[in-house]
């Protein structure tokens, strides 16, 4: 008798694919290790820059954030950045202080792959949008159009 062993296979988390949150609730944030308290983003619309910090457009999407930031925050909006990649802390506290990165910077640690098709990744860099009720109401948007999103 030969036993074969079933085959066991992983599930694949292809980006093309990953479901849009436009509509839906923001999924929890405890899991992208961001310094946020729910009295933190408690009725305000919440801006979420996922990015990688060894990608150039991800780079520059930051950088356009920084220089928007004080403007987010006096419009009462909460924006926070979520490093997808694997970096040690020490790197990416560096590119925090050398890129004066003033709002909440958080990371994705465990089940990368899983966690960025459940927030609906399609690419790096990715900008979430939510409004008071914290329903997403827009995703996969330039920085440059964050002013024109927030309008609509």
């Amino acid at each position: 008798v030969v036993r074969i062993a079933q085959p066991r296979f992983k599930p694949s988390y292809d980006p093309a694919k990953a479901p849009s949150l436009v509509g839906k609730p923001l999924p929890a944030l405890r899991a992208l290790k961001l310094d946020a308290s729910p009295a933190v983003v408690s009725g305000r619309r919440v801006l979420l820059c996922f990015f990688d910090l060894l990608e150039r457009p991800s780079r520059h999407a930051v950088a356009d954030l920084v220089k928007q930031a004080e403007d987010l925050k006096a419009k009462g909006i909460f924006l926070a950045g979520v490093q997808v990649s694997a970096v040690d802390g020490a790197t990416l506290e560096g590119f925090i202080r050398t890129n004066h990165i003033t709002f909440p910077v958080g990371m994705i640690e465990a089940e990368a792959a899983r966690t960025k098709f459940n927030w609906g990744l399609k690419s790096q860099p990715w900008l979430i949008l939510t409004d008071k009720e914290h329903i997403v109401r827009a995703e996969g948007f330039a920085p440059g159009e964050v002013s024109e999103q927030l309008t609509r």
